[in-house]
């Protein structure tokens, strides 16, 4: 059972039990405190030992809006970066270009009749090529790259997110005044 022990200085009450009697203790405002005997001690005011539990734990509004705001952090970014290594795996299945598909194309050139190839190349000297396309294979490792790095700065953002929400569990709360 703890009783409580006023401080004749400031007047606040500290948690103390019947085997610290006739010990000294300091109080939260620095006084030395000398608890009394036995009997002493058992005609103090009782502590609700939940009420001091909750007391010692008692959070801010402060320490809840980290704990929650990093806690909704760690939730957003893994949903964000569970989506990039899914995009980054369907990017990876792309196959690469292949040599025999260009020696395909070949083949057909060498296929065309000399009046066949002489209008296929009247008009690609009228219109042109067309504007560089890169192949899919290129594009999709440029893709896979960015995801990478989008990956790794969520994972640190999600580590910087666990560690507010740990500090606000693990570090101690400024004391209360009364």
């Amino acid at each position: 059972m703890k009783y409580l022990l006023p401080c004749e200085k400031c007047g606040e009450k500290t948690a103390i039990d019947v085997n610290q009697a006739g010990q000294p203790i300091a109080c939260c405002c620095g006084a030395m405190l000398e608890v009394p005997s036995l009997r002493g001690i058992r005609e103090l005011a009782r502590s609700d030992e939940a009420v001091e539990a909750v007391a010692k734990r008692a959070w801010s509004r402060e320490r809840g809006i980290a704990f929650v705001a990093g806690l909704v952090i760690i939730l957003v970014t893994l949903g964000l970066g569970t989506i990039a290594v899914l995009r980054i795996t369907s990017l990876a299945d792309i196959p690469e270009p292949s040599v025999h598909a260009h020696k395909i194309d070949g083949a057909e050139i060498d296929a065309m009749s000399p009046l066949e190839a002489w209008g296929e190349w009247k008009d690609l000297r009228e219109e042109g090529l067309g504007p560089y396309q890169p192949p899919i294979h290129f594009l999709a490792q440029q893709s896979i790259r960015r995801h990478k790095v989008f990956v790794a700065v969520v994972s640190v953002i999600a580590v910087c997110a666990l560690a507010l929400s740990a500090g606000a569990c693990l570090f101690p709360s400024a004391k209360r005044s009364h």
